[in-house]
Formats: structure tokens, C-alpha cells, sequence
């Protein structure tokens, strides 16, 4: 059993660990389907902004139900600009996690504070 907002199905249950679960269904979450590629990669498509349907330049959503040091690629696919701060290695996502209770940056491996 599973429940649908917009385009995102949820399920009622939670999988076994490690099988992600997505959510945005909250306060301008904006995560609108999500391929899985691999056992490991998953790409993500973005809802568009609310007062523009063309732009699609920032990401809200939450991902459950991993386990500890498992990795994991988020591919955004549908953003509105070509070159990003992200790609440019400008800018990195901010994530916070329950065991962490407070934001912090995702870097690369090779990527530096």
C-alpha cells in the first residue's frame, strides 16, 4: 500500500534499511519523481519554482532509511541552469541528518573547507 502526492508515491511502510525513502511533501519541498538508476545512484527530478514554471534552480527534500557510510548518488537532472555553483565546485549541498543536529555542507572527496 502506498499514498501519492503530485507525482511521488509514498509508501505506507517503511522497506528494509537501506532502501531509501524520499519525502517532500512539506513547506516548499520540491522533489517531484525519483528514478532509481542503480542500487546506489537515483535520479532526481525537481518540481519547478511556484511563481515561474520555467526555473528549476534550488532543491528541497528529504531522503530516510539509509544506513551508516552508505553511499549514495543523487543525480539532479532537470535544473534550469547548465552551469551551477554546484558544478563549478562554488557551492556544496547542506544537508542535516537525526544523528547530527545541525546543518552542514557535503563535500567531495577531494574537496575542501
Amino acid at each position: 500500500m502506498s499514498s501519492n502526492i503530485g507525482n511521488v508515491t509514498y509508501p505506507d511502510t517503511v522497506p528494509g534499511q537501506g532502501n531509501l525513502v524520499f519525502e517532500a511533501s512539506f513547506e516548499s519541498g520540491n522533489l517531484g519523481r525519483v528514478d532509481k538508476v542503480s542500487c546506489s545512484e537515483y535520479d532526481l527530478f525537481i518540481r519547478p519554482d511556484t511563481l515561474n514554471n520555467k526555473y528549476r534552480v534550488w532543491f528541497y527534500f528529504e531522503c530516510k532509511n539509509a544506513t551508516e557510510n552508505q553511499r549514495i548518488i543523487f543525480n539532479i537532472v532537470n535544473f534550469s541552469k547548465q552551469r551551477t555553483l554546484f558544478e563549478m565546485g562554488i557551492a556544496a549541498p547542506v544537508v542535516k541528518s537525526n544523528a547530527q543536529n545541525s546543518w552542514y555542507c557535503v563535500l567531495r572527496k577531494d574537496e575542501k573547507l
